[in-house]
This record gives structure tokens, C-alpha cells and sequence, in this order.
């Protein structure tokens, strides 16, 4: 197993702090958009937990038991999760391609929440092998979402097999849903993750496309309750259509609002 090379950590921090000034530009060679592709299939995921967690926001019925995070596995999310761009960097390879930098994150509480960040999303190469390739997504400087791409092995897929994997025991089963033909999603909403990883909480979702391996995924996702400093930044979201709400109420498949569509509630509109 080859070792990790440090990927220019100070590139992403930098970024982060630029991004009221050059979004577009402060990644260099990682920024630029993400395909649209990309952001139809997370648009249609982030729907459809929206709506998980409207149909069970206590967790009724649910064990309390709470996840289990192993480290018996190549790539380990305590390597990865909640981490600076410099710690997580040196444990990936180098970013096949461009990046992605925009001014807003979002929340489910349970309700889809805007409110403005420094948000950075970038590819890296798995030195272990065992992934094609790894995406972390930061949050104001710190690791908030891990997504494993193209998961080993071979035959059918299961959750139970995705999870293990990545080395993740959660307590509860997931809901399925098959938001386009050939695409599976297991997804689990905080109540049912029971994923709590340094005081946060997390959901989890694993997809895969065709029965494909090599288009299976396992996300793990920062859903923590926003903290007063960032309750005081929400985003007010503009309807994409007649009778298109902010909200996950929007229902399942509806698009993501970008973040030129969006204004700080009660104050001077943002990116417009």
C-alpha cells in the first residue's frame, strides 16, 4: 500500500476563507461546477431524506442503540470525518479533477434549511485501492460529508455489505426508495443513523446504480441542529416554480434553490 501524499493542504483552507471574495476562482486548479448530472442525483437524494425525516422526525419505533464507527477497514471514516482539509489530505491522493465552491450549506430540521458558509467539495484519488474514488465535502474548514464512489467486490449489493465496507454499524434498518429506473437508495434520517461522531450528529445514505458496484455509494452526511451562530445566517429560499416551496414539502425529486436564488432572511439579498 502506497502512502498518502499531502495534497497542497493550505490550497482548500484558503479557499474557504476567500469565498465571499472570489467564489468561482479560489480553488485554482480544483474549482469549477460540478456536473449537472451530479447535482440531479444529489438533489433527488437530498428530497427524498427531506421527506424521511418529515415522516418520522422523533424516531418512534426506532432503536436507540447508537452507530458504530470501526477502524478495521482501508479507509477508516475517523481518518476523513470532521477533520481539516490538511488532516483529511494527507490521508488521500491527488483530486482527479476540478473542485466545487459555493457561499450556502443546507440542513433537514427536518426541513431543508439554507444558511451561508464556506462550502468546498472536491474528488480525491483512494491511495488504498479500494475506492474509485473518495469526495469530501467541507464546511467553514472542516470536514462535513464523506462519500465513498465505487465500492468493491463483486455479485449483488447490499446495504448491510456497503456499510461494512466503510466499516459503519447503524442500529436501525433503512428506507428504500427507487428514485429512477435502475437506481436504488437506502437512506437513513439522524433518528434512525443513531450516528453521533465527535458531539455530531450524522445521516446516511447508500445508492447504487444498475446493480452496478462501480456506481454504488456510501454518504455520510453532518445533519447536526444549527448552532445560534448559524440560525442567524439562514437563507431564504425563492419558490423555483408557481407553488414550488422552500421546503422539502416540495417533494421527491424537486431541485436544489442555487445559491443566486437565495437571500439572508431579514437582511440585503445575497447573490443577487
Amino acid at each position: 500500500m502506497s502512502a498518502a501524499k499531502p495534497a497542497a493542504p493550505g490550497l482548500l483552507v484558503a479557499c474557504a476563507l476567500a469565498l465571499p471574495l472570489a467564489l468561482a476562482g479560489c480553488l485554482g486548479e480544483r474549482g469549477g461546477d460540478p456536473s449537472a448530472a451530479a447535482s440531479a442525483s444529489r438533489a433527488k437524494a437530498s428530497a427524498g431524506d427531506a421527506e424521511d425525516a418529515e415522516k418520522n422526525p422523533k424516531g418512534s419505533g426506532l432503536s436507540k442503540d447508537f452507530a458504530k464507527v470501526r477502524d478495521d477497514v482501508p479507509l477508516p471514516l475517523t481518518k476523513l470525518l470532521h477533520r481539516p482539509p490538511p488532516e483529511v489530505e494527507a490521508e488521500l491522493g491527488d483530486p482527479p479533477g476540478k473542485g466545487f465552491a459555493r457561499k450556502s450549506c443546507v440542513r433537514f430540521a427536518p426541513t431543508r434549511i439554507f444558511f451561508e458558509c464556506a462550502y468546498v467539495s472536491q474528488d480525491y484519488a483512494d491511495v488504498t485501492g479500494t475506492f474509485k474514488t473518495v469526495t469530501i465535502d467541507y464546511e467553514d474548514g472542516v470536514s462535513s460529508r464523506v462519500s465513498y464512489n465505487g465500492l468493491p467486490g463483486e455479485g449483488p449489493l447490499t446495504w448491510q455489505e456497503a456499510l461494512d465496507i466503510v466499516g459503519l454499524e447503524l442500529p436501525n434498518p433503512p428506507r428504500t426508495r427507487h428514485p429512477d429506473d435502475g437506481v436504488t437508495v437506502w437512506s437513513w434520517y439522524n433518528s434512525a443513523a443513531r450516528l453521533i461522531y465527535k458531539g455530531r450528529q450524522y445521516r446516511v445514505e447508500v445508492s447504487i446504480v444498475d446493480d452496478d458496484r462501480k456506481r454504488a455509494r456510501v454518504d455520510v452526511i453532518l445533519n447536526h441542529p444549527l448552532t445560534d451562530a448559524q440560525k442567524a445566517k439562514v437563507l431564504e429560499v425563492k419558490a423555483q416554480r408557481p407553488g414550488a416551496g422552500a421546503s422539502a414539502g416540495a417533494g421527491e425529486g424537486a431541485p436544489l434553490t442555487p445559491p443566486s436564488q437565495m437571500k439572508r432572511v431579514g437582511g440585503a439579498p445575497t447573490g443577487e
